[in-house]
Order: structure tokens, then sequence, then C-alpha cells
């Protein structure tokens, strides 16, 4: 019992995580950024996303912690299952970014070949 995952508190920290503007713009989004460059780049591994995210539950809970004065301990397993369902929830922005970054990318391209053309 003590390594099995509280899933209510898992699913109520990852909803808090995604819904606070704070922790959006300090932590979620270089997150998401981050993770859409290694999916341009095709390094994106699920598996490896999901674990680092754990650093994002726990910044999450500190702040829950304090706004809340929650002093049950959470063990490894419900801050895993919250990274899972954090992954599950910043997926669609994940992919919202590596549409922009090709984008980005192929404009890019494009304004040097215009350049490269203009110098001859």
């Amino acid at each position: 019992m003590a390594g099995e995952a509280d899933r209510p508190l898992a699913k109520e920290l990852s909803l808090y995580i995604t819904n606070d503007g704070d922790i959006y713009r300090q932590s979620t989004h270089p997150w998401i950024l981050n993770l859409a460059r290694k999916k341009v780049k095709g390094i994106y591994k699920k598996a490896l996303a999901e674990k680092g995210l754990v650093y994002l539950a726990e910044f999450g809970l500190k702040k829950y912690r304090r706004e809340f004065h929650f002093t049950v301990p959470v063990n490894k397993a419900t801050k895993e299952l919250t990274a899972k369902y954090l992954l599950e929830e910043i997926e669609s922005d994940i992919d919202y970014q590596v549409k922009e970054l090709r984008k980005m990318k192929k404009a890019k391209e494009s304004l040097k070949k215009r350049h490269k053309s203009r110098q001859k």
C-alpha cells in the first residue's frame, strides 16, 4: 500500500499545476517548448518526458502545499502518476508548438533562399 499511487490526489495536483498561471509561466511553458523542440529534432521519448515532468509535479506540489497548508506526505508513485497526467494535459500544447516551430523553420529556410538568389 505504501508504494501505491493516490490517483485522486495525482489528478488534483495535475489540474492545479496546469491551471495555475504562475506555474504555467515559470515552469510548464518552458517544459512544453523543450519537449516540442525534442519532437522537432526527432529525439522525443514519452517515457523520458514523463520522468522529467516529475520535477514539474514536485514544483507544483510545493506551491500547493503552501497555498492549501497541505501536510500529507506524497509518495514517489503519486508524483510519477501526476507527471503522467500532466503530460496528457499538455500534449496538445506540445503538438501546437511543434507545428509553430516547423513553420518558423520553413520561413527561415525560405528567407535564406531568397537572400541567396538576390546576391547573385
